[in-house]
Order: C-alpha cells, then sequence, then structure tokens
C-alpha cells in the first residue's frame, strides 16, 4: 500500500515546496502513487558537481572500481586496486583523487611504483549515501537541468528543481 501524502504530516514536505505542491499532489493521488516529499537540501557545490559529472561521463572506466568501492564502504577497511587491469587507469587515479579532498576516501595512495592504489571509503554517511547510488542522481538531475537549460523550457526547468 503506497504513502499518500495525506498520511504525512505536513511537516515532512519542506516549507519552501507548499506553494508548488498541488503541481503533482494531485497526479500522484489520482494514479495512486506514494511519495514521502521532496528533497529537502542538497549541497550544491561544484567541486562535487564536477566529480558526479566525470563519474556518469567515464562511467564504464569507473564501473569496476566503484562496485570495489561500494562493496568496501560498510566494511571501512582499505583495499588496493591494481591499476594495470583498468583501461584508463588515469580516470581512476583523478577520481579517487577528488573524492580525498573532499573526504570521501579516507585513504588515497599510489604505491608499488604507482601499479597499484590503495583507497579506504570513508565512514561518513554522506559519502556512504554518495557511493551507493546519490551519485547517479545527481548526474541524472544535472543531464536533465542541462537540457533544459539548452531549449530553455523554464516551467519544466522550475518543476524538476522542486524534486531535487
Amino acid at each position: 500500500m503506497p504513502i499518500r501524502s495525506t498520511d504525512l504530516p505536513a511537516a515532512s514536505l519542506h516549507p519552501q515546496n507548499h506553494a508548488a505542491r498541488p503541481l503533482y499532489t494531485g497526479f500522484f493521488t489520482e494514479h495512486n502513487i506514494g511519495y514521502m516529499g521532496c528533497i529537502e537540501e542538497v549541497v550544491k557545490s561544484k567541486t562535487l558537481d564536477n566529480i558526479v559529472l566525470t563519474m556518469g561521463n567515464h562511467f564504464v572506466d569507473l564501473q569496476r572500481w566503484l562496485l570495489l568501492i561500494k562493496r568496501n564502504v560498510a566494511s571501512s577497511g582499505s583495499f588496493q586496486i591494481q591499476l594495470n587491469e583498468f583501461k584508463n587507469p588515469n580516470i581512476i587515479i583523478q577520481v579517487s583523487e577528488q573524492l580525498f579532498k573532499i573526504a570521501y576516501l579516507d585513504e588515497f595512495a599510489l604505491i608499488k611504483g604507482g601499479k597499484q592504489l590503495l583507497i579506504s571509503p570513508s565512514r561518513l554517511p554522506v559519502a556512504h549515501n554518495f557511493f551507493t547510488g546519490f551519485w547517479l542522481e545527481r548526474y541524472i538531475f544535472l543531464m536533465i537541468d542541462k537540457v533544459l537549460k539548452q531549449f530553455h523550457l523554464q516551467k519544466l526547468h522550475s518543476f524538476i528543481a522542486i524534486w531535487w
């Protein structure tokens, strides 16, 4: 059974979005779609957006690297990656270094003459959230945002921004 907006306390929806709520509440109710509200706050960071864009644009090169991180994010242990097993090790080094700078990785080191990478995912909840899917959500939002701005679709852009 879906969660209906009427089942939720009014405080669960961001106060800033109360005026926009009628845009989607009726649609959801009519189609029996449950929802919890809008994401209340997203840190708007150019650095994080650049990392997310790099990860999305080079996903084929980073897919195995990301799986290794996701596997180790719960254990918070460090692990080594053999860079010669990847087609584009430079992108893995670049993204790892950027994530280390914003504290999403607790450890980042090139070892054995640059042939291996030692990394440890951060225990911070925000880092855990990032590796388990937020980066992809943010990437999709950035791509939609880019298209909407490109075609000057301001009304749709405002509607999408409510969701993010």
